[in-house]
């Protein structure tokens, strides 16, 4: 019973590893193929004497493919430095192990009434 979890549990972690992978490999492709058409407008638009259009095209094509590698390099660092105070802290909390509040000194008498 328990080895058959543990091949369940394997197999849902690949699949879950294998789908991120593909969903990287896709936004790269994607990234490449929007970043490469906005070179060639650029350049198109610098061949036609639209010096402006074409310099602008081709800085932010660039800059936003930098801005988003950058910002998807701090995610990546901050998802880890959480999961290594996760794993640092002195105790791990289970999700229905929070702190329930003790309930106030009975008193015999119903709320609201004196």
């Amino acid at each position: 019973m328990t080895e058959r979890q543990i091949r369940h549990r394997h197999a849902l972690e690949s699949r879950v590893v294998d789908g991120k992978l593909a969903a990287e490999r896709t936004g790269q492709k994607l990234a490449f193929a929007l970043v490469f058409a906005a070179l060639v407008v650029g350049g198109g638009l610098i061949a036609y004497d639209k010096d402006s259009g074409g310099l602008t095209a081709i800085i932010g094509a660039l800059a936003s493919v930098v801005a988003i590698f950058v910002y998807g390099r701090r995610k990546e660092a901050e998802e880890r430095r959480q999961k290594r105070a996760d794993l640092t802290s002195p105790r791990l909390r289970l999700p229905d192990d929070e702190a329930t509040p003790e309930p106030a000194a009975s008193s015999s008498q119903a709320p609201g009434r004196e």
